[in-house]
């Protein structure tokens, strides 16, 4: 059995597949959106040829926490999805920063500009199925930090970023919330070789969220 991983816009699809291991991602289309009709009847073309069990959606969220736009219009897109396939187990994964990550990925195996758009989606989804299957398998990084009230607070990092000879680190709140959790930014020192987050200085954070906000917007 495998896993699709999806990466949904209002006119493309990107999709990757796992391998049958559930270690490696692959990309395997990028789908031209028709009608639902048509989208779910590729998809279930695929489910059967892949021998899926699972579905994991990309859920486009903001640094701030709050979901974009799109997030909505996802959503319907999966619950009518869902419908026709009420033996498949569906999921979302947190996306952030994954389409830049994408538009990295494509600049560094030097596709050309006016190409990348057609594989950019394709490479998202791939992103999103292998971050997915990689918190399965590996050691996730947890951190505990307190918030204004004085209460211990699980967070998992997501994503670094170096800057003026600092490293920052972007934390996602562990939560079981279908809406999820925060998201904050540490400073990661090091301290006898081992990793210490600490709190930016105000002007530390808004330099760090300026750059995490100018990726999204790459």
């Amino acid at each position: 059995m495998r896993i699709l991983g999806l990466d949904v816009g209002s006119k493309t699809i990107g999709v990757a597949c796992s391998d049958a291991l559930l270690i490696t991602a692959q990309g395997v289309e990028t789908i031209r959106r028709q009608s639902d009709e048509a989208d779910f009847a590729r998809l279930r073309e695929l489910i059967k040829e892949k021998e899926v069990h699972r579905i994991v959606v990309g859920k486009p969220r903001h640094m701030n926490g709050d979901y974009s736009e799109n997030m909505k219009k996802i959503e319907e897109f999966v619950e009518r999805f869902q419908q026709t396939v009420p033996d498949i187990d569906i999921v979302y994964w947190d996306e952030r920063l994954t389409t830049v990550m994408a538009q990295n990925v494509l600049k560094e195996g030097n596709v050309r500009r006016e190409k990348r758009k057609k594989f950019v989606d394709k490479m998202a989804a791939i992103l999103i199925l292998q971050n997915y299957l990689d918190a399965q398998l590996e050691e996730v990084i947890i951190v505990t930090a307190t918030d204004d009230e004085g209460n211990e607070v699980e967070y998992q990092e997501v994503q670094r970023i170096s800057l003026d000879g600092n490293v920052f680190a972007l934390l996602v709140e562990v939560t079981e919330d279908e809406e999820g959790g925060d998201a904050i930014i540490a400073r990661v020192d090091q301290e006898d070789g081992e990793d210490v987050y600490v709190a930016p200085t105000d002007e530390e954070f808004e330099a760090a969220n300026a750059k995490f906000d100018e990726l999204l917007d790459e």
